[in-house]
């Protein structure tokens, strides 16, 4: 069994485990696209994913270990620690997605980017560990993978830096 997340608010941080289900949104809480976390940093971990949850958040992790996550960020922009997920990874987000330094922001199988703001930048380059990208509506991508990446599609209205330890 996992967690269905009605709403959350606070200005603190919030930390939601489920180690036997999946994380996602309780439908009956509201209609839509209503916000069900907002916090400062969210920390998610699940087992068999994390789906469907609207976001308010200033930092953003995730470990899912039979699944994947897919969320949409509603606050005008994110700080990725680190998205891990054995599945796939799907973000939409409302701003600019910017990466903690230092560490694989992003590891899964297809990654899925919708950003209105920028995906990265040149002192804070969004790493990743996927097989394949799709990136729309970014203002500009910068974006390491550590492996072979397949671009599927990037639509950007900048500037487009991508590159792969072991391939494009």
């Amino acid at each position: 069994m996992g967690l269905l997340v009605g709403t959350i608010t606070t200005t603190g941080n919030v930390s939601l485990t489920a180690s036997t289900g999946g994380i996602t949104d309780d439908e009956t809480a509201g209609a839509g696209d209503v916000v069900d976390i907002s916090a400062a940093t969210l920390t998610l971990t699940a087992r068999t994913g994390v789906s469907s949850l609207e976001t308010a958040v200033s930092t953003l992790n995730a470990t899912v270990s039979a699944g994947g996550v897919s969320l949409k960020e509603t606050a005008g922009g994110v700080l990725i620690g680190s998205v891990t997920a054995s599945g796939d990874v799907s973000l939409e987000v409302t701003g600019d997605i910017t990466a903690q330094s230092g560490v694989v922001n992003i590891s899964g199988q297809n990654l899925v980017l919708n950003a209105s703001g920028a995906i990265g930048n040149a002192t804070a380059v969004l790493s990743t560990a996927v097989n394949t990208l799709t990136v729309s509506n970014a203002s500009s991508v910068t974006l390491s993978d550590a492996g072979d990446l397949s671009v599927q599609t990037v639509v950007s209205g900048g500037a487009v830096s991508l590159t792969a330890g072991a391939g494009l």
